[in-house]
């Protein structure tokens, strides 16, 4: 393939899908059953694979690139793109909560997705959140947003009114090198760059 294997999504309790920036690769029952290039699926052969997701409620997986978004159908084989998401580079898409997801990018800010929406969400006064790499949802409501320049904390339900259209802000909480970090250089570099452990914590 040329290029080492990025990510890894599970479809079912036996299907595996795994990418490379050029190439998805199906796995039935812990063996490979098919290698599909981009161009075989549907992607633009200009875009790179940066991202796989599996919704809990669809049967399909986002393929997220360095220019869009496409729904796959493993059952087809083939992609459609999300027409609605304008062109960036797209490097994340993980559960927050209640069916909503993050949807992170490499300089264009980020969105939240649910039903089938997909909202921009606003930016910190500075723009750091320009490059916004990943974010976990604690106990008490509020998320995290790592970045290129700190860690933002809002709630949860402020994301979702200003989603519906109910509240025309949203504020955010920053934490930097004041804070006590050692660097507030939050940066991705993998997929995904944080998760909550067991015990509740965060890394």
């Amino acid at each position: 393939l040329q290029r080492s294997i990025t990510n890894i999504s599970q479809y079912s309790d036996s299907t595996f899908l795994l990418s490379n920036p050029d190439y998805l690769i199906r796995m039935d029952h812990q063996k490979v059953s098919r290698t599909l290039s981009k161009e075989d699926i549907g992607v633009d052969k200009r875009q790179f694979i940066n991202y796989l997701y599996k919704p809990n409620d669809e049967s399909c997986i986002f393929i997220l690139t360095t220019s869009s978004i496409y729904k796959f159908s493993p059952t087809t084989e083939k992609c459609k793109k999300v027409d609605q998401m304008k062109d960036a580079e797209y490097r994340i898409m993980q559960d927050l909560k209640d069916g909503y997801q993050f949807v992170g990018t490499y300089g264009q800010g980020y969105y939240l997705h649910y039903n089938g929406k997909w909202v921009k969400m606003p930016l910190d006064k500075n723009g750091y959140l320009k490059f916004a790499h990943a974010a976990l949802i604690d106990s008490l409501g509020y998320v995290w947003i790592s970045s290129n320049n700190g860690l933002f904390q809002t709630k949860f339900i402020d994301m979702v009114d200003y989603a519906q259209g109910k509240n025309p802000e949203l504020y955010y909480y920053y934490y930097d090198k004041s804070s006590g970090f050692l660097t507030d250089e939050f940066n991705g570099g993998c997929q995904t760059p944080a998760l909550k452990l067991r015990d509740g914590r965060f890394s």
